[in-house]
């Protein structure tokens, strides 16, 4: 809850079937949910989960790496999605100074 409100939510794009279904999901929260942007990109999603502190909703396939070795958590799973979609955030570790650069512009 707190970390939606504090660090923001990264989401699949628009366009994409599930993002509609996963912003009903986080409108039922009772946190206030920020939305920092649509990403089309599978990549820059894991990107911005693994260098980021925001919350990020993404396939399972596109950070099974992270999640198996405990640098990604996943705070919830999306069973009706056909394409499974996973809120994951970053558990620990050190961040990139560039990424965390380009988020700022």
């Amino acid at each position: 809850g707190d970390r939606l409100s504090q660090h923001g939510v990264y989401l699949p794009a628009r366009s994409n079937p599930a993002t509609a279904e996963i912003e009903e999901f986080l409108e039922s929260q009772k946190a206030k949910v920020r939305i920092k942007g649509y990403i089309d990109d599978i990549a820059l999603l894991r990107l911005l989960a693994v260098e980021t502190d925001s919350v990020v909703a993404l396939p399972r396939v596109g950070a099974e790496k992270e999640l198996k070795s405990k640098k990604l958590i996943q705070l919830h799973e999306f069973r009706s999605l056909f394409q499974k979609f996973y809120l994951v955030v970053r558990q620990r570790g050190t961040r990139s100074g560039q990424i965390l650069e380009l988020l700022k512009q």
